[in-house]
C-alpha cells in the first residue's frame, strides 16, 4: 500500500506535463525591517500547478537576503493566485501572490506576505515567461 501511494505520488508530482513552464520575476518591494527593496526571483513548475523557486532582494542599505519557495498556483483565470510557503536567510516566509497576465509571456505581479526577520512586505513587478 505505501509503495503504490509512493509511486503514485511521484507521478503525480514529478512527471513534466504540456502545462510546465519557468518564470522570472523583476520587481520592487518594501518590509518593515529594511525598507525599499530590489527583488528578482527564478521559479520553475514540471506540472503548472506548483513550483519550486528562489528568490533574492537586495535593500540600498544592509544586506541582501535569499530564499527558497514551494509555491502553488491555481492557473483558471487571467489573474493567477499563487501561494507560497519558504525558507531563508531572514526565516520562514509565506506570501499571496497574484499574477496579471498582459500576454500569454508576460504578467503584471503583485505580492503581499510575511517573513520571520522582516515582518509583513509587499511588492510590485512583472513576471516574465520565456519558457512557454
Amino acid at each position: 500500500m505505501i509503495l503504490r501511494f509512493s509511486l503514485l505520488t511521484g507521478l503525480l508530482c514529478c512527471a513534466q506535463s504540456a502545462h510546465a513552464w519557468g518564470d522570472l520575476g523583476i520587481g520592487l518591494s518594501s518590509d518593515q525591517a529594511q525598507g525599499p527593496q530590489v527583488d528578482l526571483g527564478l521559479s520553475y513548475s514540471p506540472q503548472g500547478w506548483w513550483a519550486l523557486g528562489a528568490s533574492g532582494r537586495c535593500a540600498p542599505v544592509g544586506p541582501c537576503a535569499v530564499d527558497g519557495r514551494l509555491r502553488l498556483s491555481l492557473e483558471v483565470f487571467r489573474t493567477v493566485p499563487r501561494w507560497s510557503l519558504g525558507y531563508g536567510s531572514e526565516g520562514f516566509m509565506t506570501s499571496l501572490m497574484f499574477d496579471r497576465f498582459l500576454t500569454r509571456r508576460s504578467s503584471l505581479r503583485g505580492e503581499i506576505g510575511w517573513r520571520a526577520k522582516a515582518g509583513f512586505f509587499g511588492g510590485i513587478g512583472l513576471g516574465i515567461f520565456p519558457f512557454d
